[in-house]
């Protein structure tokens, strides 16, 4: 509904006057709003190319828009400033909004204000534009995460993540097009006169009489005919002579047809598979997979979360050769802490993942549907904002929560098994 608002607003625009949609429209000064995890926003593409280049990331989303400066929003109240704050102890910088001059107190680490980034609306106003509400969630006691999808928001940040939703910071727009108010026209009303009703006359209508003139029957004359004679042809029957029909031997020759015996089947052996476990360790947000339940079981700070399926623990089968390939895995360390667990099927890019230590061969999956039983995809997904690698043979729940926040999806890794 909000859209089709938007769009018969835009529609109106182009129809009103010049002078009158100078006049609406001469104060608005909307940008996108940019999201860069994990938190960065801006309307400015000098910050964003600047961030990116410092910090490396090159994905972004956009929220919204913005306005770039305070204005009297179609005469009903004017502009909020939203502040941006920054802490520099992190890498990358996290930062905090808020449309007072100073900084939330729930979080633990200190923030310096970086100025005015932008300017909404404090609530909705269906007349000014901003409508889309900006929810704030607070993770891990120093993260502030910003979006406009509080439904997936408070499945992950708050169910999955733990964190508390913080309320609405502000309200924008959904379109750089806001809504022109119509001009109120005052249409003159017009008195209508009775009008006279002319009676009508019927003529009569006159009768003719019909006249039925009598039919006249004419006698048919029958003339008589004459049959002639006919005259009967004799026939004379020729007889013929039917010459002998000589027959010819033929000669069969016999093929002999030899048949192969089949070939042997394959050995009758099923294909090791073991359960993929995955763990989710909440204090560094990272997604961990291992086939060895004492590693699990020894994973301090990790617990268990459901299993994308059945892999294999090597190369080689007696059914299906050497198709499968193997899933590498890595690590992102921080002294002792493990900040991230990487898994790939290229060589190359595990040699060249920058930050990570390889630590040897996680699985064997099959890089293609239905061979020796693979059917299930796992999918791989970036959570840019907790530096984690997310893999799921559930693509709703990778799109539901990783897309919303910053994630990106990077394909099919390879099959497994149910």
């Amino acid at each position: 509904m909000k859209s089709l608002t938007f769009v018969l607003s835009t529609m109106l625009t182009f129809c009103l006057s010049p002078t009158l949609q100078n006049e609406a429209t001469r104060n608005y000064d909307l940008a996108p709003l940019y999201l860069i995890p994990p938190n960065f926003l801006t309307t400015s593409i000098t910050e964003l190319r600047n961030f990116i280049g410092r910090n490396g990331y090159k994905e972004k989303n956009t929220l919204g828009f913005v306005a770039r400066s305070s204005y009297d929003c179609n005469g009903e109240a004017r502009l909020t400033p939203v502040y941006r704050f920054e802490n520099n102890m992190s890498h990358p910088p996290v930062y905090i909004l808020s449309t007072n001059q100073s900084p939330p107190n729930e979080t633990t680490l200190p923030y310096e204000s970086d100025g005015i980034a932008f300017y909404v609306s404090a609530t909705a106003n269906e007349r000014c534009g901003p409508t889309v509400p900006l929810h704030s969630y607070l993770v891990q006691s120093h993260y502030y995460v910003y979006t406009t999808d509080k439904v997936s928001a408070d499945m992950v940040l708050v169910e999955v993540e733990g964190g508390t939703y913080k309320g609405i910071v502000c309200h924008i727009w959904l379109s750089d097009k806001p809504p022109v108010p119509e001009p109120t026209t005052t249409v003159p009303t017009t008195t209508t006169r009775p009008t006279a009703t002319e009676p009508t006359t019927t003529r009569p209508t006159t009768t003719v009489p019909t006249t039925t003139e009598p039919t006249t029957t004419r006698s048919t004359t029958t003339r008589r005919t004459t049959t002639e004679p006919t005259t009967t042809r004799r026939t004379t029957i020729r007889r013929t002579t039917a010459e002998p029909t000589t027959t010819r031997p033929t000669t069969t020759r016999r093929t002999t047809t030899t048949t192969r015996a089949p070939p042997p089947p394959p050995p009758n052996c099923p294909v090791n598979q073991v359960q993929l476990l995955r763990l989710y360790g909440p204090a560094t947000m990272d997604h961990f997979y291992t086939t060895s339940e004492p590693e699990a079981q020894n994973a301090s700070g990790y617990g268990r979360e459901t299993s994308p399926g059945k892999v294999v623990t090597s190369a080689t089968d007696c059914s299906c050769g050497n198709e499968f390939v193997p899933i590498y895995r890595l690590r992102k360390t921080f002294f002792n802490l493990v900040l991230d667990h990487f898994y790939t099927n290229s060589d190359y890019e595990a040699n060249n993942a920058a930050g990570y230590n390889r630590d040897g061969i996680g699985f064997y999956c099959s890089p293609t549907k239905d061979l020796c039983g693979a059917s299930i995809p796992l999918y791989r997904y970036w959570r840019v904002f907790f530096t984690d690698h997310f893999y799921t043979s559930d693509i709703e729940e990778g799109n539901k929560n990783v897309i919303p926040f910053g994630g990106k999806y990077e394909g099919i890794m390879c099959y497994i098994w149910p």
